[in-house]
C-alpha cells in the first residue's frame, strides 16, 4: 500500500488531444530580413515529468492553427509513483509553443 493508504499504482496512461491555438505572436516576415512580422508557422512540444512526449506538426503561415492531434502519455511505474507521492516535476503539463523558422 501506498503512504496514504491508496493503492500503488502500476502505470499510468494521460490522453491529450491538442485543439487549437487563437491570435498567436507573428514571429516571420513578409521579406526576408526587413518588414513587419506578419505570420508564423507554429508547433507545440509537450513536455511531462521532465520528459518530451511529442510534438504537432507544423502549420505554416497561421496565426489561429488547428491541429487536432491526440497524444497518449504512458507513466511506467517508478514515473506513476513519483505522480502518486507528488512529486514537483509531474505536478505540471507544459505546452510550449514554437515559431518553426528560427
Amino acid at each position: 500500500m501506498h503512504p496514504s493508504n491508496q493503492p500503488t499504482l502500476a502505470g499510468l496512461e494521460i490522453d491529450l488531444t491538442i485543439i487549437s491555438g487563437k491570435n498567436l505572436v507573428a514571429k516571420d516576415r513578409k521579406f526576408k530580413g526587413f518588414g513587419k512580422k506578419s505570420s508564423s508557422d507554429p508547433f507545440v512540444e509537450i513536455y511531462y515529468g521532465g520528459k518530451n512526449y511529442g510534438k504537432t506538426q507544423v502549420i505554416d503561415k497561421n496565426l489561429s492553427p488547428v491541429w487536432n492531434e491526440s497524444f497518449k502519455i504512458m507513466l511506467d511505474y517508478k514515473d506513476a509513483q513519483n505522480f502518486q507521492l507528488g512529486k514537483e516535476v509531474f505536478k505540471h503539463l507544459s505546452l510550449r509553443i514554437y515559431d518553426h523558422d528560427e
